[in-house]
């Protein structure tokens, strides 16, 4: 059984980033392998979370970057905030600060 998606766009697979780097590499490694990979490139509909202050800088990286594909950039002070009201960070902790930031639970928030 297909599931129908709200906007009616059935046939297209949503690929979403949620990131605040402003080492755009490892982004534009994965849509180029994503658009390499796919046996229907034209399927693929690829969006980017990102912080308010950096969405030119993503803009201006996809354009010169990955010319031609259509890359939705996007911002929410609400939803950033949110989750970081939420995150806590112990002294304790064994992981590495720089994890510490709400693009890397934003998947988990977003629908």
């Amino acid at each position: 059984r297909r599931l129908r998606s709200a906007a009616g766009d059935e046939d297209h697979v949503h690929v979403c980033f949620c990131t605040d780097d402003t080492d755009l590499r490892a982004l534009v490694v994965a849509i180029r392998s994503a658009l390499a990979s796919a046996t229907d490139p034209t399927r693929l509909k690829f969006h980017v979370v990102t912080a308010g202050e950096l969405v030119a800088l993503y803009k201006e990286a996809v354009k010169k970057h990955l010319p031609g594909v259509p890359v939705d950039v996007r911002h929410s002070t609400a939803l950033q905030n949110r989750i970081h009201s939420l995150m806590s960070f112990r002294d304790t902790s064994r992981a590495r600060r720089e994890l510490a930031t709400p693009f890397n639970l934003a998947a988990f928030y977003l629908h």
